[in-house]
């Protein structure tokens, strides 16, 4: 069942909010029989993305979450598959699935990191500056990056994880001067 038959997403395309429960899903769903199925559906290809904290239904056959979140508009652009060809540790925790736009406006610097941190394993502690021009050939790009995304820095370190094991040192903190 693609999305052009699943009938459930035809109606959340035209939802006015980011989060819907699941007793508003059933409401929406003509197919009620199929609703498990479609949401199944839904959530694989990123369309649905459950809120875990809400619990699920307590259905131990079908279990299915209270609330989730509605991606349509960010899925056009990008699909989970890229996200998830990062390095493991850039998208382990979730946050660029949850929150496709920030994976858009910074893919070129994802990606550019996402093959540093695959192709090499040690290149012994360097400075930030040295560390950046390896990767981006960019001295200042570490620095340019926490400048532009002054006061969002807790959302940055989720978002791409600089590990201390790959980058040798709290130096290499994007908040940190230097």
């Amino acid at each position: 069942m693609g999305n052009k038959t699943n009938s459930l997403y035809k109606a959340l395309r035209d939802y006015p909010r980011k989060r819907i429960t699941l007793e508003e899903l059933d409401r929406i769903c003509s197919d009620h029989e199929q609703l498990a199925e479609q949401i199944k559906e839904l959530t694989e290809q990123g369309v649905l993305i459950p809120v875990r904290s809400s619990k699920t239904n307590g259905n131990l056959k079908m279990p299915l979450y209270m609330k989730y979140t509605i991606c349509i508009e960010k899925t056009a652009q990008i699909s989970p598959d890229e996200i998830n060809a990062l390095y493991p540790r850039l998208s382990a925790n979730g946050y660029l699935l949850r929150n496709r736009e920030q994976f858009v406006n910074n893919k070129e610097f994802l990606c550019r990191l996402s093959e540093w941190l695959t192709q090499h394993e040690d290149d012994g502690k360097m400075s930030r500056r040295e560390r950046s021009f390896s990767i981006f050939c960019d001295e200042k790009m570490f620095i340019n990056y926490a400048d532009s995304y002054a006061g969002q820095e807790e959302k940055l370190r989720e978002s791409f994880i600089l590990h201390r094991k790959t980058l040798k040192d709290q130096k290499y903190s994007l908040t940190n001067a230097g």
